[in-house]
């Protein structure tokens, strides 16, 4: 991938991975259609975040930059093999936002234009991999619709977008779209396990509700649901401080930690909603009504929104089990009353 001083067009080493199971066939096509010479210059991949679709474009830019490629796969041997794998492709303009706060730039598009406007200097294609396309700003966007107009030749654009409503008409009308949606939980399991052999892999699944990047988040991680869910009861029954808790998560494990929050809560009210309620006195979560469950799903899923766009993650992970341990203590109260 190319090196340009716009700090929003970045070197991303690639995956050695191959494409995941269930895209193979999709991928094929799009192999298929290039070896004939009928892929279209720009296409714009589409569907729910975390299916793979940023990883699917990285496994197909290296696809169009083999000298080597058979019908379904590179040659990992050749030199624009070894430079895509190492993320120094200079035909490769990789764009996205280094934090995903900030939009893409009209400069950033123009520059990435301008390098797309030179020969190649591997002698074959030149690839434009854009991720997420809904971060261009308006003006970005038009740049983009110019170049997408007047493609150069041997150039191919590879758009990534979560939320295709976002995008403007006139682009999505030069692309052509494909839909990667959520593999079948067999599949992603089969995955999984080959892919993270030893870990508890349906508890992943679980915690990611079957979209795979997320699931093979939480095994790389290397968080322990259990352990986070044993916590979290410790929390609201008063043996742990919100303080200790949030600054014992890892810092890559924000996220993941959030997720065993969200299904804790699931859980709990599940359970409040199918057995009959115990005579006894109950602690912590399992002393809550359905409403304040509820309250609780609804502050913890906020605070997954906005998670990846704060700048200090373990701050809001602290502040968020303050604000649920009040809710708990005001729903408490009324009990006891």
């Amino acid at each position: 991938m190319k090196n340009i001083k716009s700090d929003q067009i970045i070197n991303v080493p690639c995956p050695q991975w191959a494409v995941r199971p269930w895209q193979q066939e999709d991928f094929l096509r799009l192999s298929t259609a290039y070896k004939s010479q009928r892929l279209p210059h720009a296409l714009m991949l589409v569907g729910p975040e975390f299916v793979g679709k940023t990883h699917f474009s990285y496994q197909l830019a290296r696809y169009l930059l083999c000298q080597n490629s058979t019908d379904k796969a590179v040659c990992n041997k050749c030199q624009a093999c070894l430079l895509a794998s190492a993320g120094t492709h200079p035909d490769w303009i990789n764009v996205q936002p280094e934090d995903k706060r900030k939009a893409l730039k009209v400069d950033t598009i123009r520059e990435a234009q301008e390098k797309l406007q030179q020969t190649a200097q591997q002698g074959g294609n030149k690839i434009c991999t854009i991720a997420p396309a809904e971060a261009m700003t308006d003006s970005a966007a038009n740049a983009l619709l110019k170049i997408l107009e007047e493609p150069p030749d041997n150039t191919y654009f590879i758009l990534v977008t979560h939320q295709s409503q976002r995008m403007l008409p006139t682009i999505k009308s030069r692309c052509q779209q494909l839909r990667l949606g959520v593999p079948s939980k067999q599949s992603l399991v089969s995955w999984l396990t080959t892919e993270h052999e030893g870990k508890d892999v349906i508890e992943a699944v679980r915690m990611s509700r079957g979209f795979p990047e997320r699931a093979n988040d939480i095994l790389g991680s290397g968080i322990n649901a259990q352990n986070s869910s044993e916590q979290l009861i410790d929390f609201f029954n008063g043996k742990v401080s919100a303080a200790h808790l949030a600054g014992g998560v890892e810092k890559s494990s924000h996220t993941e930690f959030v997720d065993v929050f969200l299904n804790l809560i699931t859980e709990r009210t599940k359970s409040s909603q199918t057995c009959e309620r115990k005579s006894e006195r109950q602690e912590g979560l399992d002393s809550l009504p359905p409403s304040g469950l509820h309250q609780l799903y609804l502050k913890v899923a906020m605070a997954k929104l906005v998670l990846e766009r704060n700048a200090n993650p373990r701050l809001l992970v602290e502040a968020l089990l303050v604000e649920c341990f009040e809710i708990y203590t005001c729903f408490d109260s009324e009990i006891q009353d």
